[in-house]
């Protein structure tokens, strides 16, 4: 019984930190002529994540990342990344 009680005063006090980042980039190169085709040419990409505290000493964060990358003679591709991320502070 008396853990319960503990536990609640404990954690009844307990402020939520929520953290929120948006990110974007873009990069150009001005290719020469004698580069082949498939060169590097541009890249755009966004990312947003969101980190945030459940408990105390408890951190537990998503990330998603969407970039583009265009080659030389246009040809282009994309791709779409989720990372999750857990910290616990002993």
């Amino acid at each position: 019984m008396k853990i319960r009680n503990l536990a609640r005063s404990t954690l009844s006090g307990f402020t939520l930190f929520i953290w929120i980042n948006v990110m974007a980039g873009h990069t150009n190169v001005d290719n020469f002529d004698f580069q082949p085709n498939d060169a590097y040419h541009q890249t755009r990409r966004i990312t947003a994540n969101l980190l945030f505290s459940p408990i105390p000493r408890v951190d537990i964060g998503a990330e998603l990342l969407w970039g583009e990358r265009t080659n030389k003679d246009g040809n282009s591709g994309d791709a779409l990344q989720i990372q999750l991320a857990a910290k616990y502070i002993f």
